[in-house]
């Protein structure tokens, strides 16, 4: 038997490891299986990239406008590498604090729960970039209309409000707003949909989410 068995989170971790076998408990802190750690990344980025590109085209700068099919396929690639960082930290964090649980429930959700904070927190990371990306855009763009017109000796301001917030502060504040509204929004929906997510990776594939290292036994038998 392969001394890196892929293990179900629906059996309890043995802990078999030894003081004097470093090299194995270096290899059991580590050992994952990546395939499932993949087609979390995979699946969860591209996803949440949907609603990623989604959002930029509804409220974000036009300045970034480009087919939006070709903006998630490029966005959603780029984010891979990092939600599969995310789902190791994840999976790392799982075994180390529900691995030896006798209870698969608690082993699932420990470890789903893990999976959704952090890819939630990554979604968010990558929306606040892209909102404050396209924020910077259409406030150089408020500023340079701004100018125009007082280069124009145009009286009339872009927007009013009380406060005595008027003209480009006015203009600004309003889109700063729509930016964290939608956010917000995008944040929650998010969360949703990996948790969805993540139950579904979990009930189809994702029994199989660290390895352990089973030692031999006396006699050279196996379990």
């Amino acid at each position: 038997m392969s001394l890196h068995e892929p293990i179900s989170i629906h059996e309890p971790v043995a802990d078999h490891a030894t003081t004097g076998q470093p090299v194995k408990r270096v290899r059991r802190r580590l050992g994952v299986s990546w395939a499932t750690i993949i087609l979390f990344a995979v699946v969860i980025s591209y996803v949440n990239g949907f609603w990623v590109t989604s959002l930029q085209g509804a409220v974000g700068s036009l300045e970034r406008s480009e087919p939006p099919f070709q903006r998630w396929l490029r966005d959603s690639s780029i984010m891979v590498p990092l939600y599969a960082a995310g789902v190791l930290v994840a999976v790392l964090l799982a075994r180390r604090w529900f691995g030896r649980s006798k209870r698969a429930v608690v082993r699932a959700a420990g470890a789903g729960m893990l999976i959704i904070a952090v890819c939630t927190l990554v979604g968010i990371v990558e929306v606040a970039n892209s909102a404050a990306y396209d924020y910077q855009l259409q406030s150089d763009h408020i500023e340079l209309v701004d100018g125009f017109n007082h280069a124009q000796h145009t009286t009339a301001p872009i927007d009013t409000q009380t406060d005595g917030c008027v003209g480009t502060c006015a203009a600004k504040q309003s889109t700063l707003g729509l930016h964290v509204r939608a956010g917000t929004q995008a944040s929650a929906l998010l969360l949703l949909t990996n948790t969805l997510l993540v139950a579904w990776l979990l009930a189809v594939g994702g029994d199989r989410l660290w390895k352990r290292s089973r030692p031999n036994h006396p006699g050279g038998q196996q379990p």
